[in-house]
């Protein structure tokens, strides 16, 4: 994006592409780290799948329209997508809100970590 960024004139920050990649590298591992906790808990693939999937579906959808739909104004605290701040290639990324996530990506997986030590994964 950077290289493409001076040939077709977008006019991007450098220091703005690098934190967006950065907020976005967080909810990678959240998002990641959610499935491995949740694979530790049940031993279904398709669980282990299909919640961050679904979660990741909806936090985006009430981080991007809670501003249309009032009823998800309350919500929006829940969206890592909302916390890591809209638009962060025009407005930046929020901080703190990037530090939030990251530490419930590190919660998730401490709890995953635990929640894998209790299971029988020993072969027979």
């Amino acid at each position: 994006m950077a290289a493409l960024s001076g040939i077709f004139g977008l006019g991007l920050d450098l220091g703005r592409l690098a934190a967006a990649f950065g907020s976005l590298a967080v909810l990678g591992l959240f998002y990641g780290w959610l499935a491995v906790a949740v694979g530790a808990v049940y031993p279904s693939k398709l669980l282990a799948l299909a919640l961050p999937v679904g979660y990741a579906a909806a936090a985006y959808l009430v981080g991007g329209l809670h501003a249309l739909a009032g009823w998800l104004d309350p919500l929006r605290f829940l969206s890592p997508f909302w916390l890591g701040g809209q638009s962060p290639l025009q407005n930046g990324v929020d901080g703190w809100g990037t530090l939030v996530v990251a530490a419930a990506a590190a919660a998730v997986l401490a709890a995953g970590a635990l929640l894998v030590e209790r299971r029988d994964l020993e072969l027979p």
